[in-house]
């Protein structure tokens, strides 16, 4: 080597272009010198780490991107994320969602476990329906006794009045009205219909012409409880069926001449028995009865009644405590 100034220029050590060496305290600037060699070696070459090549397959940890471009994902679907500040929801945690739209018509897609309680606020009394295009609508409040009624395809049902479930039948009962049996027996419980009777014998009640009104100390029935004493009052209009029978018990003589029994009702009096000439030589008992069909409106009344006349007023009407009936009075409503 040659002479450098009085300094000896030989170097402790020497390396050539193709030689091994071990370079210590070595600045090298990359502007005008490169590297080169695989990942491999260059991960072999560091210490406390390893490279992450663009093209490789490495797994990342303990990193932050920050606004990160990511053109695609090695999976199927798509997840887009916001871009705003927002939170994602995961698939098994508990959250509330706002503004989405879920299609239970699509394909896959089914909405299931609706209890009531989720079902939005709505009006008391309202229905929920399918108007003419499909929508859901909701079906009006009726009022009391009226019932939900078709009014065909392509209109919403209303609540209307009952139009009793049949043609020609008016419905305005808000009990059971009509029975029928599985045997197709049909009973009506609140149809007007009594009989009653009198138990006791009556004393001196006619005989002098006064028309007695007969009493009734007995109801066998009184469906509807429309007799009182000696009295039925029409609880609507109708025709009516009335019955009834008289037993003079004590007190006739040949000398009463005159012998009437009467139905009478606030529309007409219906004679069920007439005589003016004598009819006993003596003291008998003697029985009229008879049945009729009137008119009676809405509150008229109806009872029976017997007139012997005219002398003393010493006629009675037998009573009865057993099961049987001689003085009684009957009706029912026909129609």
């Amino acid at each position: 080597m040659g002479d450098y100034g009085g300094n000896d220029p030989t170097p402790a050590t020497s390396f050539t272009a193709s030689s091994v060496d071990t370079l210590t305290n070595k600045s090298v600037d990359l502007l005008t010198n490169t590297f080169t060699g695989t990942t491999a070696e260059f991960n072999t070459a560091l210490s406390d780490g390893n490279f992450a090549t663009i093209a490789g397959t490495e797994t990342l940890t303990g990193k932050t991107l920050t606004t990160p471009v990511i053109a695609s994902i090695s999976n199927t679907g798509t997840v887009t994320l916001p871009t705003s500040t927002d939170t994602l929801v995961g698939k098994a945690t508990t959250d509330t969602l706002t503004n989405k739209t879920i299609d239970a018509n699509g394909t896959g897609n089914s909405i299931s476990n609706i209890d009531v309680a989720d079902l939005a606020n709505g009006t008391d009394g309202e229905l929920i329906t399918w108007d003419a295009t499909g929508a859901p609508a909701t079906v009006a409040v009726g009022t009391a006794t009226h019932v939900l009624t078709s009014n065909g395809v392509g209109v919403a049902p209303t609540f209307q009045a009952s139009a009793g479930g049949l043609t020609g039948i008016t419905d305005n009962a808000t009990a059971m009205a009509i029975t029928i049996s599985a045997d197709e027996e049909v009973t009506i419980p609140k149809q007007p219909a009594f009989f009653a009777k009198e138990n006791a014998s009556q004393s001196n009640v006619t005989g002098d012409s006064t028309e007695y009104t007969i009493s009734y100390n007995t109801e066998a029935f009184d469906q509807n409880a429309d007799f009182a004493f000696d009295t039925f009052t029409a609880p609507v209009t109708g025709k009516y069926l009335l019955a009834g029978s008289s037993y003079t018990s004590s007190g006739t003589t040949g000398s009463h001449s005159s012998y009437v029994v009467t139905i009478k009702t606030s529309n007409r009096n219906v004679r069920l028995f007439t005589s003016n000439t004598s009819l006993w030589l003596g003291a008998y008992n003697f029985l009229v009865n008879g049945a009729v069909v009137v008119d009676m409106d809405a509150g008229d009344t109806a009872n029976m009644a017997i007139q012997i006349g005219p002398t003393g007023k010493t006629v009675g009407l037998y009573g009865d405590g057993t099961a049987n009936a001689h003085t009684w009075f009957s009706g029912c409503l026909l129609a």
